[in-house]
């Protein structure tokens, strides 16, 4: 008889412990060990933002979600542990967080939602507005207006459209109005007018008239050139390109330091390291300039984004 109850005893321990597993385990959704999490919401600028939804995913399933309140604070208690979790939010003018996380069993930690990603595209914006969001018009004339042409190659229906007259301001012009230093910026444009010596494209760490950095497409190539206290010198060319009206153009820099790299429709044209006497911070914006008194140019630019 004790050589048969031995045995069983063993079968029925064996059972048991598969039906009541061991629930210490540090991402078994089971653990009793919940996890907290806490956070703030801030835009490019550290700046709190209020009143966004938060949501954690597993899966694409929403299985948490909070909002933050008016210091950007928000926070998930009791959470089940599991082995992985995406942190998104969303937010208008900047493109969606979006973060993996692994969250184990009795944790507690802290993260910030970092908006440091601006993307504006001006089609929530009203018609004829002439500082959309984020910009401050400094020369020239600008306004949001309609473009529903060429869907695919930028966002429709609105853009920022610009106007500069030979005999006004240097160049029309207007820029972001945070400071940057390192970062990376791109557009869309598209020449509007029939002027031979029209120039448009986007200011690098622009200080005032006489300090920046300026990314130009013209009929005949592509231009780098930096305006240093009132000095214009010419840092990267090129004459391989015909530049044409009614046509979407995508250009982008990026700037680290003294590295330059300046981008056509995503292939790397220039990279330059500019030595002498650099500009290391500023403001980046858009530009459009003819050079003929007598002449007008304009231009629509979309689908600015700036990120660092």
């Amino acid at each position: 008889m004790k050589r048969i109850t031995f045995p069983i005893i063993l079968i029925l321990l064996i059972i048991s412990a598969c039906l009541e597993p061991d629930r210490n385990a540090p991402y078994d959704p089971n653990n009793p060990n919940k996890v907290h999490l806490y956070g703030y919401t801030v835009d490019h600028n550290w700046s709190a933002l209020p009143d966004i939804e938060v949501q954690l995913k597993q899966g694409g399933d929403v299985k948490y979600s909070t909002v933050s309140d008016n210091e950007g604070w928000f926070e998930f208690i009791d959470i089940d542990p599991g082995a992985l979790y995406e942190l998104c939010a969303e937010i208008e003018y900047y493109s969606p967080f979006l973060e993996t996380l692994y969250l184990c069993a009795g944790c507690y930690d802290t993260i910030y939602v970092h908006f440091d990603d601006l993307l504006l595209d001006f089609d929530n914006e009203p018609l004829g507005t002439q500082q959309p969001y984020g910009f401050l018009r400094l020369f020239g004339s600008w306004q949001v207006q309609e473009d529903f042409g060429e869907p695919g190659q930028h966002s429709t229906p609105n853009v920022y459209n610009a106007l500069h007259t030979g005999n006004s301001s240097p160049f029309a012009l207007s820029v972001l109005r945070d400071t940057v230093h390192d970062f990376w910026f791109s557009v869309n444009v598209k020449i509007l007018s029939s002027s031979s010596s029209w120039g448009a494209g986007m200011v690098l760490r622009y200080q005032n008239e006489n300090n920046y950095y300026l990314v130009q497409l013209t009929p005949g190539g592509l231009s780098l050139t930096k305006m240093r206290n009132g000095s214009l010198t010419q840092l990267a060319n090129t004459t391989s390109y015909n530049f044409t009206s009614d046509t979407w153009y995508h250009i982008s820099a990026y700037l680290s330091d003294d590295k330059i790299k300046i981008y056509l429709d995503y292939d790397e044209l220039f990279e330059i390291y500019d030595t002498s006497s650099p500009l290391h911070s500023g403001l980046a914006g858009l530009s459009l300039l003819t050079n003929e008194p007598t002449d007008t140019a304009t231009a629509n630019f979309d689908d600015v984004h700036l990120w660092d």
